[in-house]
């Protein structure tokens, strides 16, 4: 395969969780789940936003990445990454997760990471369960001081729950703004009145680069390391291919996969998504095979996980979720 035909790279993954990720409060004292309705009934949902924290935060755990820094505009007090202070060099999470900042130019990133919501594969039914604080209310008591339990309610849903990842390979490693020399402050850690053509900044792990377009405008150019990108990546389908917490108000399940399926492409999509449905408890062979078909897909493998599938013509199959990290990345070689 030749590498230069790879520009993205896609993953499904299928995982069993209790809907931890709450939506706002009904009347006061009933927690709601995030919710969809489809034709077919009600399904719960984690957001895009609960996943990609959650996603960050094991790789900080586990990888030892660092938070991008903040900081908040003088006017309307909104919060951003500081990139005055940071490139996509010093930070994984502005490569990998994009960035929007205001304070000198607008300077925009788009996200090389697109993360689905994890939608139920199963309706929810209407599941509610009921809680009180008696354990407390006891030691109150016991103490000699009055106290009453303080009830209320939660929506609950126990689902097998499929998400999808894309990685824009052609977007990873690099970054690429415009901005005025002319204005006050930094971009990327630089002055913007040393700004000049040619390289601005260097170090083992990439480098920062200034062309100039006319007069006072420049296009500062940033590219990471084959080696540190590399690294990176490593990290991540580390963590988005093994699994990682879902915790939320002490309750706490994973994404370790029960299921996956993952490709290579010629074109950014998510590919596997709409492919990965159940039938009886099981997955639907079936309708994962015509993905095999599309024309943007050049090589996809399959993790069988729990449930009971043979080979699938179109998909490579491993036994484990590292031997699906492994043949990705040995692919990218």
């Amino acid at each position: 395969m030749m590498k230069e035909e790879v520009k993205a790279l896609t993953l499904t993954v299928v995982f069993e969780a209790s809907s931890v990720n709450r939506d706002e409060s009904i009347g006061g004292n009933i927690q709601s789940i995030k919710k969809l309705r489809r034709y077919d009934g009600v399904y719960s949902f984690f957001s895009r936003a609960f996943l990609r924290h959650k996603i960050f935060n094991a790789l900080v755990k586990k990888h030892g990445w660092k938070e991008a820094p903040v900081t908040v505009t003088s006017q309307g007090a909104v919060i951003q990454f500081d990139v005055s202070t940071a490139s996509i060099i010093d930070s994984e999470e502005l490569d990998f997760f994009g960035y929007m900042s205001t304070i000198s130019d607008t300077v925009v990133r788009k996200a090389p990471v697109g993360i689905t919501k994890a939608v139920s594969l199963e309706k929810w039914e209407g599941d509610m369960a009921f809680y009180a604080n008696h354990d407390l209310v006891r030691r109150v008591r016991e103490k000699g001081d009055q106290g009453n339990p303080n009830p209320f309610s939660k929506e609950e849903h126990l689902s097998f729950y499929k998400y999808s990842i894309l990685l824009d390979l052609t977007k990873l490693g690099k970054d690429e703004v415009i901005v005025n020399r002319g204005r006050d402050g930094k971009i990327f850690g630089i002055d913007m009145g040393e700004i000049k053509e040619g390289t601005l900044y260097e170090n083992a792990e990439g480098r920062i680069w200034a062309e100039k377009i006319a007069n006072e405008l420049f296009k500062i150019k940033v590219e990471i390391s084959e080696d540190e990108k590399k690294r990176r990546l490593e990290k991540f389908l580390d963590v988005v291919i093994n699994g990682y917490s879902l915790h939320s108000s002490t309750e706490d399940w994973s994404t370790v996969p029960i299921f996956a399926t993952a490709g290579l492409l010629k074109l950014p999509l998510v590919l596997f998504d709409p492919h990965v449905k159940m039938n009886d408890g099981e997955i639907d062979v079936e309708l994962l095979k015509k993905a095999a078909g599309n024309s943007h897909l050049i090589k996809a493998w399959v993790y069988p996980g729990m449930f009971k599938i043979g080979a699938i013509e179109g998909f490579e199959s491993v036994s484990t979720t590292s031997e699906l990290k492994d043949g990705l990345m040995e692919e990218l070689e």
